[in-house]
């Protein structure tokens, strides 16, 4: 990141997608709300080299856009939008002409297919049934 012109080093905490073109970045060095502040809406540069060793083992949930989702070896729809505004980000899935919201999580994540943009979900019982 530069500041004061200068090109400061920092660690990454976490990534979230917030929408299309952003992600909220928490950075480890900051924690206070004046140091956020003074970064907010700043560019991250990162090494490319870093980047590299970290590409394959990596994704940004908006790149499930679009993929295909199934579960339990039914198709149920594509992912259409990722809303991280929830307190619990979630994909948003056309299901049955209707938008159901699963949330987005380890543990219901059973495989992704990158090379096909299939997701396989473990769905628990109901949940598409809710409206």
């Amino acid at each position: 990141m530069t500041l004061d012109g200068c090109f400061i080093p920092f660690k990454i905490d976490n990534v979230r997608s917030f929408s299309k073109n952003v992600l909220i970045v928490k950075l480890k060095e900051i924690s206070s709300e004046d140091e956020v502040n003074e970064v907010i809406n700043k560019n991250i540069y990162i090494d490319s080299a870093e980047m590299a060793s970290n590409i394959d083992s990596g994704f940004f949930y908006n790149d499930l856009i679009n993929f295909e989702v199934i579960t339990d070896s039914k198709k149920i729809g594509r992912i259409e939008n990722i809303n991280s505004k929830l307190p619990q980000p979630v994909f948003e899935i056309i299901y049955d002409s209707r938008k159901v919201l699963i949330p987005i999580h380890e543990d219901l994540i059973k495989k992704i297919d990158k090379k096909n943009r299939i997701i396989y979900l473990d769905i628990p019982n109901g949940l598409l049934e809710i409206i």
